[in-house]
This record gives structure tokens, C-alpha cells and sequence, in this order.
């Protein structure tokens, strides 16, 4: 999260979720990047970096909003519970942390009912371990 949206600041998001995911499931990342046609994801910079340097592949939303519907839901419902931690927030930086406790809470500690009532951690944990013991070793890469 940084005051405006540059190409520098999306790169340091990738380079974060890289490392969890290499992390977390012992292989590089190789994904299919969705996002919408802001100036930061049309840069030389962001689509250099994961094309030719992480061989990614990317895809735009052409209809705004309504191209990446699990994401604009996720974000909408995100903000509503959590707006009034977010206007007390009075720096930038105050901010940040409201924002990645309540991203910890949303993985570690809230239920889902769409994962049978268990948080994101446990569900990929579980994921995780079942792919282990197939054939191709877990995650694509």
C-alpha cells in the first residue's frame, strides 16, 4: 500500500507474494496474473518483470470491475467490515497495520463457510498436504 499507485509499489507486492509462495509450497510461482488496466499493470516495468524475467502470464479485465468478480467481492466486502478501523487510521503507515492485521485475521483466524468453516490457512494447509503425496509433487510450476 504506498499514497499512489506505481508500478514500484506492485513490483514490491509480486516480490512479497513470490516469497510466500516459495515459502510456503517450496517452488517458484507460476500463475496467471489478473488485473485491471491501471498505469502501474501497463508499465514496461511490471510487465517486463513478470513475462520475461518471471514467466508469468497476465491478463486484463476489458470490462472494469466486472471482469474479476471473486476480487471486486472480496475487496467490497473487505472494506464494509472494516471501515471504521480503516477511517481511524491517521497516517499511512497506521493504516498499513490496520490493514495487515485485519488480512491476518481474514486468513488465519475467520471461518469460511465457502472452506467448510475453516480459515484460508487451514484449507491450504490441507491443500498442500494432500498434493504432496500425487504424482506431480503439488504446485504446477
Amino acid at each position: 500500500m504506498g499514497p499512489s499507485p506505481t508500478a514500484e509499489l506492485a513490483l514490491g507486492v509480486w516480490d512479497g507474494a513470490k516469497e510466500r509462495i516459495l515459502r510456503e509450497t517450496g517452488r517458484e510461482p507460476w500463475a496467471l496474473i489478473h488485473h485491471d488496466q491501471g498505469g502501474a499493470f501497463l508499465s514496461h516495468e511490471w510487465v517486463g518483470k513478470l513475462l520475461l524475467e518471471d514467466g508469468q502470464r497476465v491478463s486484463y479485465s476489458l470490462m472494469g470491475p466486472r471482469g474479476n468478480p471473486v476480487v471486486e467481492s472480496f475487496f467490497s466486502r473487505f472494506k464494509g467490515e472494516n471501515r471504521d478501523l480503516f477511517l481511524e487510521a491517521r497516517t499511512l503507515e497506521e493504516l498499513k497495520g490496520v490493514i495487515a492485521e485485519r488480512i491476518r485475521y481474514y486468513h488465519e483466524g475467520r471461518l469460511h463457510s465457502g472452506l467448510g468453516y475453516r480459515t484460508p490457512e487451514e484449507a491450504l494447509r490441507e491443500a498442500l498436504g494432500a498434493s504432496h503425496g500425487k504424482e506431480t509433487g503439488g504446485v504446477q510450476n
